[in-house]
């Protein structure tokens, strides 16, 4: 938070399919497995997709898109990406993107339609989300042929990857191996890098797999494939959970479709949205259903720990942006710019050139992309892509003062600040960045309010932005429509953050909490008695808050009472930003005064010491030991595999998972912080491949 007073002075495969003879209302839009010949009928509307007796998931959505024209003529996607949801068309160049304000957070409102994705040619089968090289997060799907294309949130191809005897079709991103699961109807599922190279293959022969999602969440100990299919006849869809571990399905479920051919499997993906772990499953043509496979972050799951690092500054530091657990920029005076690619193990220097004026805010995507702001004399936004190398000036307004920059896809941002000629300033970029411009429905200014730096959210569709004047803006359709919200009890909100789209905190020197989306604010318990509450962040029914001071609060129960979370000497906190993991937790920093950064993440982590490959499986003794309250673990695996290290008490109980998921062979060090366990000795176990071996350490504090 900086000072007002101071700073205002596809064509063969279509024949093939045809053959068969499959029909909907006598519209030949499915993209359906070879089956026995069914023959054109006109078939009743099915108003509801019900899942099987037994299926134990909790339907979180069910968006039934058969009776809106064009979205039901070969619709098969099922992803999420950026706050909104991809239903793209198999049998055209068609991509619809649809807002996440639908009942139980599903598809609701069109974004827009978008033709000519994936480079005109469109037909890709099934999606996926991961990221490329640099960290930032793409989509990525096939066409049900040898090539993987990559494409950002508008669907524009970027780039195509073909590796002879593939088949993409289905398609999954797995982190851990770090490759893409895929398959046509019959083939082998296999994973494959971008190179081509062949990670693993799982002997599957079942027909008509069509959609398919990674899931290293919802089961402890376990990753699994989510493989959707259609059967042959096309009177049924079968859902098949495979166990990473055998390779073999554990689970499957059988869905009934109305009729034949009519809601048959699509595609399939595997996502976290409102803390909430949902395999969504496409039925061609008919729906886009989400199921819930397990609730997700928050207090329950997550085991939090604090520790400081070196800056490498003593500068003030104003502003922080997490992309991730291994990728953070932070900036303030000077100006300063420092980063890290190593999860903070060291910060190095990316202030690089052409930067004037401290800088208040910073956004990043990436470990080479950032945009951040300064207000020297005019109001100025700067962008890199090369990691902080060189900064170029993208957008100048006199008289203004640039508050908060957030992009909501790789292309698409907004930047909000201070009013200039009675408007606020709001403003949107459409190629990543690289321009600017104000927004034709910028609010009105009230008086002479003012807005504070960081003080700015978007989730999906909707922005909040705090202000000096005890309210805070808020728009539901990115900035179209206004409105705001009465914070009484707190004139200034100097931090403004939301933990999904109704529940949100604003603070100033007292709390205010929303349910409603921003429509109204009531008083809450605020953390800590003194100082100005300049930084809130939140996942779940978990919240942390900084005070001007040296403390991170946290709160474990929807802001009705905080514990201190973390103190740092004489640090004075300015801001934090966390990420969330892809196991639901919470991952990020908060930096202040004297180039002061703390970071927060699991308790646990693990680094690969050497990827030549040992002669045999081995776990070394614990160093130091014994210890308080970190140590290091050392194991070698002499060939890839499945791998759990876990620590139990000496009552047998278990006490910390290190690693649970797929390793290639190697030497890896875990460290493991007990910061939250109590003196005493503790036991940890190795299994891998056959490999079992358990040893003893002492925690002594």
């Amino acid at each position: 938070m900086r000072s007002k007073l101071l700073l205002f002075a596809l064509p063969v495969a279509m024949a093939a399919f045809l053959l068969f003879g499959y029909s909907v209302q006598d519209n030949p839009n499915n993209d359906m497995a070879p089956s026995l010949t069914e023959n054109s009928k006109t078939l009743s509307l099915q108003l509801d997709t019900i899942p099987p007796a037994g299926f134990p998931y909790a339907t979180q959505f069910n968006f039934n898109y058969s009776a809106i024209g064009g979205v039901n003529g070969g619709t098969v996607g099922a992803t999420y990406f950026n706050g909104k949801y991809y239903l793209n068309r198999w049998n055209s160049a068609v991509l619809y993107r649809y807002n996440a304000n639908g009942p139980g957070g599903g598809p609701g409102t069109l974004a827009d339609s978008i033709s000519g994705y994936n480079g005109g040619a469109g037909a890709i089968r099934d999606m996926t989300v991961a990221p490329d090289g640099s960290g930032r997060l793409y989509l990525w799907g096939g066409s049900a042929s040898t090539a993987l294309y990559k494409m950002d949130s508008l669907g524009t191809r970027l780039a195509t990857f073909t590796h002879t005897g593939a088949a993409y079709r289905a398609v999954a991103w797995d982190p851990n191996r770090k490759g893409f699961w895929s398959c046509n109807f019959g083939d082998n599922i296999v994973c494959r890098d971008t190179n081509g190279t062949i990670i693993r293959t799982i002997t599957n022969t079942l027909a008509g797999k069509y959609g398919m999602g990674f899931d290293s969440t919802s089961s402890p100990d376990s990753a699994f494939l989510w493989v959707w299919s259609q059967v042959t006849g096309g009177l049924q869809n079968q859902l098949d959970k495979i166990y990473l571990g055998t390779g073999l399905s554990v689970k499957t479920y059988l869905f009934n479709t109305t009729a034949a051919s009519i809601g048959i499997a699509g595609g399939a993906e595997v996502f976290v949205q409102d803390n909430k772990l949902i395999l969504a499953l496409n039925y061609q043509n008919q729906a886009t259903c989400g199921y819930k496979l397990k609730d997700i972050g928050g207090g329950g799951t997550c085991v939090y720990t604090w520790l400081t690092q070196t800056s490498g500054t003593p500068n003030q530091l104003l502003t922080v942006s997490a992309v991730n657990s291994s990728i953070g920029w932070a900036a303030g005076v000077g100006p300063t710019v420092v980063r890290t690619t190593n999860g903070g193990t060291s910060w190095t220097a990316a202030t690089g050139t052409g930067i004037t004026g401290d800088v208040y805010n910073i956004y990043a995507w990436s470990a080479n992309d950032a945009l951040c702001t300064t207000s020297p004399s005019a109001t100025f936004i700067y962008k890199t892509t090369n990691g902080g190398t060189t900064w170029t000036q993208v957008y100048t307004l006199a008289g203004g003062f640039i508050n908060a920059i957030q992009m909501v896809s790789p292309t698409e941002g907004y930047a909000e600040g201070d009013p200039v000629g009675g408007k606020w300033t709001i403003l949107k970029t459409t190629d990543g960045g690289t321009t600017w411009a104000r927004m034709a429905t910028e609010p009105a200014q009230v008086g002479t309010e003012a807005g504070w730096n960081n003080s700015l959210q978007i989730i999906g569709t909707n922005i909040w932005f705090g202000t000096n004047n005890t309210k805070v803006y808020r728009s539901t359709d990115l900035g179209l429509t206004w409105t705001s919200g009465a914070t009484t009890g707190t004139v200034n909100t100097y931090a403004v953050h939301y933990n999904n789209a109704t529940t949100g905190l604003a603070g100033g020197t007292a709390m205010v909490l929303s349910t409603d989306g921003g429509t109204s604010y009531s008083s809450v318990t605020a953390p800590g008695t003194a100082g100005n509450l300049n930084g809130i962040e939140g996942n779940g029914s978990d919240w942390w808050a900084i005070r001007s001071g040296n403390t991170i609060y946290r709160s474990t129960n929807g802001a009705a009472s905080w514990t201190n979370a973390f103190v740092s000497g004489t640090a004075v906190f300015q801001d934090l930003d966390f990420a969330v993991g892809l196991n639901g937790c919470s991952v990020g920093w908060a930096v202040g005064n004297a180039g002061v950064i703390a970071k927060m993440e699991n308790l646990v982590g693990i680094t690969t010491t050497s990827s030549e490959v040992p002669s045999s499986y081995l776990l070394k003794q614990n160093y130091p030991n014994p210890f308080n309250p970190t140590t290091n673990i050392t194991f070698a695996l002499p060939k890839a595999g499945d791998v759990t290290l876990k620590v139990y008490d000496m009552s047998g109980k278990e006490v910390a998972v290190l690693v649970n998921e797929f390793k290639n062979a190697g030497s890896y060090l875990v460290g493991f912080n007990a910061a939250n366990l109590p003196s005493g000795a503790y036991f940890y176990r190795i299994i891998s491949g056959g490999f079992v071996e358990t040893k003893k350490m002492m925690l002594v504090k």
